[in-house]
């Protein structure tokens, strides 16, 4: 009997578990798992493979593409692209999100479902739609989830709206409250503003982002390393740059990387 269809999809994400969702309400019987950068892939031995939001180092993805009966790889991470754009199963859009580029690949001329187009303004950080900070805390409020998210998608976005103008605003008290406790330290040759959160990193590091070449919000996991996430504003510098010099990655504006205590001692 022939094996599901493996879904691979960036852990700890909204986007990556948008387009895993995708995949799912579009009645595709697969298996879905998350996965990391620190961890090597599953055995994709003669199984259909999709990964979405995420990609392997070049070798490991070549070495499934030997394995598995076919390989897909839809990603809009900046530093990936420039180091797997030529591979032929590889296809990168950095203006659409990794649930969009789902979306586009089996739908190509239906608008997405809210619950992808509203995780993508989020994502690219772009804020274009209506109420789209109230939607996404309220998102952000319910358990990554599939069929949690199958029942979110039948109700009416604005039900969304009213949940998640409490939240948001708390959420913008506590990016003041964690943003008063930054300190000014130099980090790859540039003056910058830091604090140790694991709460809204995006939010806190773009903040301290503000009027500085990035921000920086980073905390200690529990195997004792580093999460650090870096920040920049349009017209900021390309944080995707900096983060692959210190083993990581991500987009111009949105990057990060884990490092030992040693490597990131503040």
């Amino acid at each position: 009997m022939s094996q599901k269809p493996l879904v691979l999809y960036h852990a700890g994400c909204a986007d990556g578990f948008s387009a895993a969702w995708v995949v799912h309400q579009l009645g595709i019987d697969a298996e879905f798992r998350p996965v990391d950068y620190e961890h090597g892939p599953p055995d994709a031995t003669g199984r259909d493979v999709m990964i979405f939001d995420f990609a392997y180092p070049r070798e490991a993805l070549l070495a499934m593409k030997e394995r598995a009966a076919s390989l897909v790889v839809l990603d809009h991470h900046k530093t990936h692209a420039e180091v797997l754009s030529d591979l032929p199963f590889c296809r990168f859009d950095m203006e659409k999100s990794g649930g969009q580029m789902a979306w586009e690949y089996f739908k190509k001329d239906e608008p997405p479902p809210w619950l992808v187009a509203y995780t993508e303004d989020r994502d690219l950080w772009r804020w274009a739609l209506p109420h789209s900070r109230e939607v996404n805390a309220a998102l952000r409020s319910y358990p990554r989830k599939l069929d949690v998210w199958d029942a979110l998608a039948k109700r009416d976005v604005l039900e969304l709206v009213a949940e998640g103008k409490a939240i948001a605003r708390y959420e913008d008290q506590l990016v003041r409250a964690l943003v008063r406790l930054a300190r000014e330290i130099e980090f790859d040759g540039h003056k910058v503003l830091a604090v140790n959160t694991s709460a809204l990193l995006s939010e806190v590091a773009g903040k301290l982002a503000e009027g500085r070449p990035f921000g920086i919000a980073w905390f200690t996991r529990a195997d004792g390393k580093r999460s650090v996430a870096l920040r920049s504003r349009e017209g900021g510098i390309d944080v995707s740059e900096i983060a692959k010099r210190h083993g990581g990655g991500g987009h111009r504006n949105a990057s990060g990387f884990i490092a030992e205590a040693k490597g990131f001692d503040y």
